[in-house]
């Protein structure tokens, strides 16, 4: 989601690297309630996408009661395409789909 007037989206489970300039880490929590990271990403829209999908196999969305991030696969791809342009950067820069499914560290 967006934030209001028009900020950066705010997603649950993603947090910017302190150290590394325009990185994005998504976080989630296992069934024994341990914090696991699901990788680095350049995209917020990619590591929201990462922390769904492990929310997913691992423990199941509505356990931390929180819910996904997206609801689809659309609604994710249309975010990430508005980061890419909003941002200024290109497939090259960020990896395509594909590659970020198999980048996802479950």
């Amino acid at each position: 989601g967006s934030l209001p007037g028009g900020g950066e989206p705010k997603y649950i489970g993603v947090c910017k690297q302190p150290k590394q300039t325009g990185m994005y880490r998504s976080l989630f929590y296992q069934k024994d309630n341990t914090q696991k990271s699901a990788g680095i990403y350049k995209l917020r829209a990619d590591a929201a996408h990462a922390r769904d999908e492990c929310c997913r196999e691992r423990v199941g969305l509505v356990r931390d009661g929180n819910g996904p991030n997206f609801s689809t696969i659309e609604e994710y791809k249309t975010a990430r395409a508005r980061e890419i342009t909003a941002r200024g950067l290109s497939l090259k820069d960020v990896g395509t789909l594909s590659e970020i499914t198999a980048k996802i560290q479950k």
